[in-house]
């Protein structure tokens, strides 16, 4: 069923655990600006859908700001959780409009029921990945990388389909772009690439593997 697969919070926990590496990387590296030292200065967060499988870390976006008096630029890490602004988690945008296909009348009502979702929403959802997302520099910068190329119609599915973690391991260019613009939204500073790549892969991986499984229950 689709909630054995949006209601486990170890999944949700280990997403946690990467941005939790991925902040603790950009605040070891200073300010982007001025070089120095990086204070906590995390914004709340109340994601909607499943909050019966997210604990306390989810309610706020991990970020810093600059301890230097005429700086204070604040430093916002990629994440894996957030989808930008949207009040959705990034991986409910991703895997339930790509779920969406392939599911009866049914069980589509039984998940918008679930998630807390209104049909608007999904119709939303599907817009971005259809119009808003190949425009984006991200998808023009990294669209070259598959071949053949990939049909924009068919997405977040299709890109699902091509982007496994060994792929995001093999072939960095492609991968980094695309996972930082679909699970975070943010044009954010250069960071160390290998555990964005290596965690960030496996996320993409236990999500896909458990979704097929869902979808197959």
């Amino acid at each position: 069923m689709c909630h054995a697969f949006f209601n486990d919070s170890r999944f949700y926990q280990f997403l946690f655990r990467i941005d939790q590496e991925i902040a603790d990387e950009a605040q070891s590296e200073g300010c982007a600006h001025c070089g120095s030292t990086l204070h906590v200065a995390h914004y709340p967060r109340k994601p909607r859908g499943i909050r019966c499988a997210l604990d306390e870390t989810y309610e706020r976006r991990l970020s810093f700001c600059c301890a230097t008096e005429g700086c204070r630029r604040r430093c916002t890490p990629p994440s894996v959780r957030f989808l930008g602004r949207k009040v959705y988690l990034g991986v409910l945008v991703i895997l339930v409009t790509a779920m969406e296909y392939g599911l009866s009348a049914k069980r589509r009502q039984q998940l918008i029921e679930q998630l807390d979702l209104y049909p608007q929403t999904l119709a939303r959802w599907r817009r971005w990945w259809r119009t808003i997302f190949p425009a984006s520099r991200c998808w023009q910068a990294n669209r070259g990388h598959f071949m053949p190329p990939v049909d924009v119609s068919q997405l977040p599915g299709v890109l699902l389909g091509r982007l496994s973690g060994k792929d995001l391991l093999q072939h960095p260019p492609a991968g980094e772009g695309l996972l930082r613009h679909p699970l975070e939204g943010v044009r954010a500073q250069s960071f160390s690439r290998p555990p964005f790549f290596r965690h960030s892969s496996q996320a993409l991986t236990m999500a896909q593997n458990r979704s097929a499984v869902t979808s197959a229950s």
